[in-house]
Formats: structure tokens, C-alpha cells, sequence
């Protein structure tokens, strides 16, 4: 991990705040500065209780989101949420960079998981930090792995 500095230039011609990162090269730290500068703030989604009450929840906040015979479920640090949206649009709203579409009915939040468990017989089985577990569909096996590697082969 390279030393980094922040600096403050005050422009009172400016109307926006503009954030240019420098480096020697594009790298995954860059590449990471890079979306938590666009993103400070993350994508809140207002979900729904067991009992109803609408709740606004940070995506910082979500382990994973599945689809199931009760509709989307979002498991979160703070329990179990409904949402009313297909898992499509959530995964259009969510930052690409932290979540990961495990199946055709499952996404993941990667800064939640605790480990990735490629087994000989080829499935994957992904436990998070709460200590809750889900399994990888066999399809998407091979974009997971890319997608890994491409973060720093945290296989």
C-alpha cells in the first residue's frame, strides 16, 4: 500500500468540488480511491421491516441480497429486510466495485465476506462475517474467479 497525501486547493471559481488523484499508475488502490471519492455517501435503499415499517439502509451496511419465495430479502448487519424491487434494478443502484452477483438470484456485499471456499468438486461456498454462509452457482464460477483475481486473487 503506497503513502498517501491529501491536499486542500481553495478556488472560489469553482462551482463543484473536482478530485484528482495522482499516482505513478493505475492501480486497485487508485482504482478504490477512485469509487470511494465518486461514492462518499453510498446508495441507501429503503427496505421494509417484518412488521411493515419502511427503513432506510446504507449499502455498507447489506450482506447479501437474495431472491426467494418471499420476494427480494435483504440480510443486513441489523437483520433480515423486504424490498419491493427486482433484483436487477438493486443491482443497478449498488456500486459494482463492493458487490458481486453470485447467482441469478443472489448478490453479495465483497466487503462482508470472511472467506471464499473453492472446493475439489468445483462448487464455492462463501462465508460472511457474521458467520452466515451462502454457495456460488456453478455457472458463475468462472466470472467470480475473474472478478477475484482482478481484485488482488483474494482466491
Amino acid at each position: 500500500m503506497k503513502n498517501i497525501e491529501v491536499l486542500f486547493d481553495k478556488n472560489p471559481n469553482l462551482k463543484n468540488i473536482i478530485v484528482t488523484i495522482s499516482a505513478p499508475e493505475m492501480d486497485e488502490q487508485v482504482e478504490y480511491l477512485m469509487e470511494m471519492v465518486k461514492n462518499t455517501g453510498g446508495t441507501d435503499l429503503y427496505v421494509q421491516d417484518e412488521i411493515g415499517r419502511q427503513r432506510r439502509i446504507s449499502e455498507d451496511r447489506i450482506i447479501r441480497i437474495e431472491v426467494n419465495q418471499k420476494g427480494v430479502s435483504v440480510y443486513t448487519c441489523d437483520g433480515v429486510f423486504s424490498l419491493h424491487r427486482s433484483l436487477q434494478n438493486v443491482e443497478s443502484m449498488l456500486h459494482s466495485s463492493l458487490f458481486l452477483k453470485i447467482s441469478r438470484f443472489e448478490i453479495i456485499n465483497l466487503q462482508r465476506v470472511r472467506n471464499f471456499d473453492f472446493t475439489v468438486t468445483g462448487t464455492l461456498k462463501i462465508e460472511f462475517e457474521d458467520g452466515s454462509f451462502t454457495w456460488a452457482s456453478r455457472r458463475f464460477i468462472p466470472l467470480i474467479r475473474h472478478r477475484l483475481s482482478e481484485r488482488g486473487g483474494e482466491q
